[in-house]
């Protein structure tokens, strides 16, 4: 059996699908290639059109030179999103096609490499839209000595040893907005800017301590609502894999957020606000799905943590502020 020729624009492309068949003709034990060097001497005196009919005189040429009682000949090409892969099967004895394939190959790692598509990296840029959140929670605790107390109503005095005082935070945010994004293949450099509306929840708590035991205690709740204009600015490390038309990586990276605008229940922040700059830690991963050869959807998934900015450094309470984040959009490769 002799692979003869595929044709194709691509040389590598040809020689992977001759090799991939011979090897494939070596597996089913009862069959024998012939070996690459007897192949040239046969493509420099034919010219194979799979179009065409090979005639009778051509292929007794060919039994003689390689022996073979089976002739494979085809071509690969492009078609829309995918190559097209068509193999004839010729019967030197009955000088006939045996058997005629067809197959449409998805474009995927192997084949980006042969047809010199895949580079040692791609450049693209896209956008999109982004969803998160975040959630901050705020503790302060302080406990000092006191002989005694008088309770909510002031009738009386009471003795006590201490008192301790406890403020906790809470706080949530929703963030909606767009980013934009311009990746190297193993780095992204990415900008958003997005609204955050805020609901902060304030619980302040005494508690009166005599002889190791609480003996009153009373807690009072304020709150406020607002919402901030922010631009965040970062890079992600990025690793690859592909899978076909999708390509799944992880991330790790670091961003960098601006205030631009802030108010708390109606009224706008005044003053210098850049001590609410801050620099956030960025974990997750996302997925690129190919659309065709230059465009492609693109989804992402982090979560965020939040180092201390130079207001909440300076402040009483010890913070932790993180919270999840989606982006979904579309991009082009260069």
């Amino acid at each position: 059996m002799a692979v003869v020729k595929i044709n194709s624009e691509h040389q590598n492309l040809s020689n992977y699908i001759i090799d991939e068949l011979n090897k494939y003709i070596n597996v089913l034990g009862n069959l024998t290639p012939v070996v690459r060097r007897d192949l040239y001497l046969i493509n420099e005196e034919m010219d194979f059109q799979f179009s065409g009919e090979v005639s009778g005189e051509s292929l007794q040429s060919i039994t003689q030179k390689l022996g073979s009682q089976i002739i494979i000949f085809g071509e690969i090409f492009p078609l829309d999103r995918m190559y097209r892969l068509r193999i004839k099967a010729v019967s030197v004895e009955k000088a006939v096609y045996e058997e005629i394939i067809s197959r449409d190959i998805v474009i995927e790692n192997t084949l980006r490499v042969l047809i010199g598509e895949r580079k040692n990296f791609i450049i693209s840029v896209g956008g999109g839209l982004l969803l998160g959140g975040v959630f901050k929670t705020g503790t302060y605790r302080e406990e000092r000595k006191t002989s005694a107390f008088t309770p909510d109503n002031g009738i009386s005095w009471r003795p006590a040893d201490a008192l301790k005082y406890t403020e906790t935070l809470n706080e949530k945010e929703f963030d909606i907005g767009a980013y934009f994004f311009f990746d190297l293949m193993y780095a992204e450099i990415n900008m958003s800017i997005f609204h955050a509306s805020i609901n902060n929840n304030n619980i302040s708590k005494n508690e009166y301590v005599l002889n190791g035991n609480v003996v009153y205690s009373n807690d009072s709740n304020t709150g406020w609502e607002g919402a901030r204009a922010l631009l965040n600015i970062g890079i992600l490390g990025k690793y690859p894999f592909m899978i076909n038309r999708f390509t799944i990586f992880p991330t790790l990276g670091i961003e960098y957020q601006l205030w631009i605008t802030g108010n708390n229940n109606n009224s706008i922040t005044s003053g210098d606000i850049s001590g609410n700059n801050s620099l956030w830690i960025r974990a997750g991963g996302g997925f690129d799905y190919e659309i065709n050869r230059s465009l492609f959807l693109r989804s992402m998934i982090h979560w965020s943590f939040k180092t201390y900015n130079k207001n909440e450094a300076s402040d009483k309470f010890d913070y932790f502020t993180h919270g999840p984040s989606i982006q979904i959009g579309i991009g082009y490769k260069f």
